[in-house]
């Protein structure tokens, strides 16, 4: 059946979402002309329809641009059948996916991305009546949020996220629907978008009031209230009131929310907005519903229903006479009520019966129910024949089930009458099976909140743990560089000493080696606590079990220092040559080790290119507490493995990344800049490599191709040690790592090590 008009859109709507059924004569003859004035023959219609439809593909196919075929495909989008929306829709996608990367204009940007959520919410209405809601609406939203994100469409962006968490809501995935608001706060929130921050918080607000948190759901509107004051626009003002009065009035809290209402009154009367006036008595009317004070909600009705009429709003219209027919019917004043409905279900319900389900069955429960209190059976039971067969909602079900056993059961059917008390012990059994689900989902959302607030802060106290420890080695390092310093004084003067004093000679040679003796001592205390600083080879092994690493540092303490961590499903490792060696080489490495360790656990950095952007920049904080100009820091190839996903990421300062695939050797360049003081800093870069298996990767600093041996004494240089790699790639990682070194000793023979060696070999 092709889409009903406009009015039987509005109808419906009102229809499903509200549980009022009165109306007077006037407010009847308004609907009467409107239904008299929009009902036409349905099968000229569609005719009408169809016609139109080939007209526009007819001139689809005619136009050149592209943007003239968006608005045409959505004009047919709305007038073809739900089933033809994907067909319609998904040229859309397509054409706005080729027109964004061109755009320059704002206004056109946001304009493609408004076209492509219409055409989301076509294709979103096709898989709900076809039930396929498991993760394809899911996946529509996040793609459009990506869009939206990817060219500032804030305000879309915003809309789709509390359309994404509603889904979660109909999936009764709580978790994911507050995690889905919380991180759109976030973003809105950093891009200083005020109207989506608004709309994240009041969606937040009535979620924790669902979940029985009345505090967090006032916090949440109250935060709201206040951010729209940023955003000075009076009529989000007046729509602020009316949301904190429907929360209150949600949470049974009246008085508060009649103040509220106040506010909405006030607003909309200096405004002159008269559908918003109305609108305002109109959920008054239910708050005295709630109460049960039925003669007040009548009077806040008519109240609304004056307005409306002056305004000739029929949509809210339909609302008032339905929710003052509700009333009275609550004060047993069944005649009355079932006069209303009857002219409801005369007029509107069997007019539109055959295209919209829903109006014939909520008019018709509603007349069935005060027919029953009337004790008229026989009239309820003709129109509970009619809805009965074509109730589907399962709240319905259950109440017209209830109905005509009651009716049954007085008509003397007994038969039929023990159908009904049947089907109905059977809906009220799903209903309840449906509570126990719903705080079920409830339950578990509080508990996994609690177990992540439990991680959370297990994760703080390590973080705090580590960052004490890193002071400690800091703090010493630095303890015994000021000792060496005073040695080393003390070692100078002694020695000048010996010019002048021959005869003290060798009770100067016994202090100078006991001094000496400190010295190496005091280093080779560094040594351990430099390698406080290095990852145990069993953590390494326990995540890449295929792994060899060649470290031999050129003195005692080293500036070159090898890295690794493990966060979530991630695992970084890396090779890192710091500014010089020895002793303040090593100084320099417990700085930048500990400068990489807060970039992942303080700052949550995870991708390798913004995890060396962040390192540089607490590098470098550490430094300027210097009086002099301090231009030490790093070189470093940071390696980071998602096993699970089976993705691979790799940045570099200076040092580049080998791997070898097939039995070839590639090359990743690294970004030409330290991590540290340089002229042009630069972000780094974050490369994606393929993940295969029997990939090998090697990490490495300069140490290696530096050293100076061989016959002539020339440096070993990056072409020999490539080869010398892929040549001996096959071996076990263990075997590789000893070729290695024998070919570096080999190489260097009876010359000194000039510098640091540090070489990681992964295979995965």
């Amino acid at each position: 059946m092709i889409k009903s008009i406009q009015l039987i859109c509005i109808l419906s709507f009102v229809f499903f979402n509200t549980l009022f059924t009165y109306s007077q004569n006037a407010s009847k003859q308004k609907l009467d002309n409107a239904i008299k004035q929009n009902v036409i023959n349905e099968g000229s219609k569609e005719k009408q329809i169809k016609k139109s439809i080939d007209s526009i593909l007819l001139e689809i196919n005619a136009t050149k641009q592209d943007t003239n075929k968006i608005k045409l495909y959505l004009k047919v989008c709305d007038l073809c059948e739900i089933t033809d929306n994907i067909k319609y829709s998904e040229p859309i996608f397509k054409l706005t996916d080729k027109l964004l990367p061109t755009s320059k204009d704002s206004i056109t940007i946001k304009r493609l991305i408004q076209w492509r959520y219409e055409a989301l919410i076509f294709q979103r209405i096709f898989y709900q009546r076809n039930n396929d809601l498991s993760k394809t609406e899911e996946n529509l939203y996040k793609q459009h949020l990506e869009k939206a994100l990817k060219y500032k469409d804030y305000q879309g962006y915003a809309y789709t996220v509390r359309e994404l968490s509603e889904y979660y809501f109909k999936q009764g995935k709580m978790l994911k629907r507050i995690n889905c608001l919380e991180e759109g706060y976030e973003i809105l929130n950093n891009v200083k978008y005020y109207k989506g921050v608004s709309i994240m918080l009041i969606q937040m607000a009535f979620f924790y009031a669902e979940t029985k948190d009345t505090t967090a759901a006032l916090n949440n509107i109250n935060k709201a209230i206040e951010n729209e004051k940023l955003i000075k626009d009076a009529s989000r003002n007046n729509r602020g009131y009316v949301i904190r009065g429907n929360l209150y009035r949600d949470l049974g809290q009246y008085s508060k929310a009649l103040n509220a209402y106040d506010g909405a009154l006030t607003g909309y009367k200096t405004a002159k907005d008269n559908h918003s006036l109305a609108d305002v008595y109109r959920q008054i009317g239910y708050l005295y519903q709630n109460k049960k004070d039925y003669v007040k909600a009548i009077d806040n009705f008519e109240i609304g229903e004056k307005i409306a009429q002056s305004s000739n709003d029929i949509g809210l219209l339909v609302q008032f006479l339905i929710g003052k027919g509700d009333a009275l019917a609550s004060l047993e004043r069944y005649e009355d009520a079932i006069k209303e409905h009857k002219w409801l279900w005369d007029k509107i319900a069997l007019k539109f019966g055959e295209t919209d389900h829903t109006t014939i069955v909520f008019f018709g429960s509603h007349l069935a129910k005060d027919y029953v209190l009337a004790k008229q059976f026989g009239n309820a039971k003709k129109i509970l024949d009619v809805i009965s067969p074509i109730t589907t909602v399962a709240v319905e079900k259950s109440n017209i089930e209830n109905l005509a056993y009651r009716t049954d059961s007085a008509l003397g059917n007994y038969k039929d009458a023990l159908l009904h008390y049947h089907n109905f012990i059977q809906e009220q059994i799903k209903l309840n099976d449906a509570e126990v689900a719903k705080a079920g989902v409830q339950r578990q959302y509080k508990t996994d909140i609690e177990k992540q607030k439990a991680i959370q802060e297990k994760e703080n106290a390590i973080a705090n743990e580590e960052k004490k420890k890193q002071s400690i080695i800091l703090f010493s390092i630095i303890g015994i560089l000021f000792l060496l310093m005073l040695f080393a004084g003390f070692i100078y003067k002694s020695l000048q000493k010996t010019k002048y004093a021959n005869t003290i000679i060798a009770q100067q040679k016994h202090i100078v080696e006991e001094k000496q003796k400190e010295i190496i001592e005091s280093i080779t205390y560094a040594k351990r606590l430099q390698e406080a600083i290095l990852p145990p080879q069993e953590f390494i092994d326990k995540y890449i079990p295929n792994n060899f690493i060649l470290y031999k540092p050129k003195d005692l303490v080293a500036g070159d220092f090898y890295w690794a961590e493990k966060i979530n499903d991630l695992f970084f490792i890396a090779a890192a040559d710091s500014t010089g060696h020895g002793v303040p080489g090593a100084m320099v490495s417990v700085v930048c080790s500990n400068a990489l360790n807060r970039t992942i656990k303080e700052f949550n950095q995870t991708e390798t290119g913004k995890i060396l952007d962040k390192t540089r920049e607490l590098v470098l904080e550490t430094f300027e507490k210097s009086t002099s100009e301090v231009k030490d820091g790093m070189d470093i190839s940071l390696l980071c493995i998602n096993s699970k996903n089976r993705s691979i990421f790799w940045s570099g300062a200076n040092n580049p990344l080998w791997y070898i695939q097939d039995n070839v050797l590639k090359e990743i360049k690294a970004d030409k800049q330290p991590i540290g003081k340089t002229e042009y800093p630069k972000p780094f870069t974050s490369h994606q490599i393929e993940y295969k298996e029997n990939t090998k990767f090697y990490l490495f600093t300069d140490g290696f191709a530096d050293q100076f041996g061989g016959p002539n004494g020339k440096k070993f240089k990056y072409k020999k040690f490539s080869d010398l790699l892929l040549k001996h790639s096959n071996l076990l990682q263990n075997e590789q790592s000893l070729i290695i070194e024998k070919a570096f000793t080999e190489w260097k023979g009876d010359l000194e090590q000039i510098d640091d060696v540090c070489i990681i070999g992964i295979k995965i």
